[in-house]
């Protein structure tokens, strides 16, 4: 089976991304700076996705003019002999790296982090504005095909079509349930644990008190789950709606982070629990609603955090 065959899968031969639109690259691990630009996607959580991200920005040479004449770029990251797909990017346009970095699109810490403190950023060189595309067949990270002609590569997509597809691995639950104290989830991991049977049954056994937390602002939000279903009615809502409801009444301070950023909870948020009480079958679990009213003020949430309430 070959790439190609997975056009659908991948979102190609849409109304708009067709694969004469498309190139494929492949990132060099031999490089130094991507493989700290790798390690930093792998073990730096939000941050780490954002400054790798930004190295796929930064292109020159061939590169660049490949992303210059294709909208649309499909990034793999090379294992060996094989590639593993990374993400669908559209290259919404290319600007200068002085006019990415006014933007404040270069994050302070990539040249440290990702280049070596030998880099030089010149003013004029490119910058591509990229936006990520989820596929529909949700292979991020899952597909791998034998992408060995050299340590770099460029082709279209008409020429990566052909490489065979070696490997999909099945999507797993993004982590083991160990105990409660231990739940700490990004968003997408938390859409994922919903559906599956073990979390749906642990979550469903009690309510309590929760924690979102903003790793880009530092600041929390306290919750409290009390329906029939627990934590997981509570946070099975999330993964629907991550304002906490429809976005007229969702909670106040997340509505506008999501108003501003679609994405928002994607990159920044994660999902704790901080107490764990029972549930109880009819009336109010005035037990829980006192929980969540003293993590509110132990950890300041109204005055300096997510809580407007």
């Amino acid at each position: 089976m070959i790439l190609n065959d997975f056009k659908q899968m991948l979102g190609i031969d849409g109304q708009i991304i067709k694969e004469e639109n498309c190139c494929c690259i492949k990132s060099a691990t031999h490089v130094m700076s991507a493989q700290r630009a790798v390690n930093e996607l792998k073990y730096g959580g939000a941050h780490g996705e954002e400054l790798f991200d930004c190295f796929n920005s930064v292109q020159g040479g061939h590169f660049a003019k490949r992303m210059i004449s294709y909208p649309f770029v499909y990034m793999f990251m090379g294992e060996g002999d094989s590639a593993r797909f990374y993400a669908l990017y559209e290259v919404l346009e290319s600007i200068t790296r002085k006019d990415a970095n006014q933007r404040g699109l270069i994050p302070s810490d990539y040249k440290t982090k990702i280049e070596g403190e030998g880099w030089q950023s010149f003013d004029h060189e490119p910058f591509f504005v990229l936006r990520k595309h989820v596929t529909p067949g949700g292979v991020e990270g899952r597909l791998l095909v034998n992408f060995n002609s050299g340590q770099q590569n460029a082709p279209t997509f008409l020429c990566a079509g052909k490489y065979i597809v070696t490997q999909i691995e099945p999507l797993r639950v993004a982590t083991e349930f160990i105990d409660y104290k231990s739940v700490r989830l990004t968003y997408n991991e938390l859409k994922l644990v919903v559906q599956d049977e073990k979390w749906k049954d642990m979550l469903s056994r009690f309510g309590g008190v929760y924690l979102i937390h903003d790793g880009n602002s530092g600041k929390n939000y306290v919750g409290s789950a009390y329906g029939k279903f627990g934590f997981w009615g509570r946070w099975n809502h999330y993964a629907e709606f991550p304002t906490g409801g429809a976005i007229e009444t969702g909670n106040t301070e997340l509505v506008k982070l999501l108003s501003q950023d679609p994405e928002y909870a994607e990159k920044h948020f994660h999902y704790s629990i901080l107490e764990v009480l029972p549930l109880v079958k009819e009336g109010i679990n005035q037990a829980i609603l006192d929980a969540e009213i003293r993590w509110k003020i132990h950890l300041g949430t109204r005055n300096w955090g997510l809580n407007s309430n």
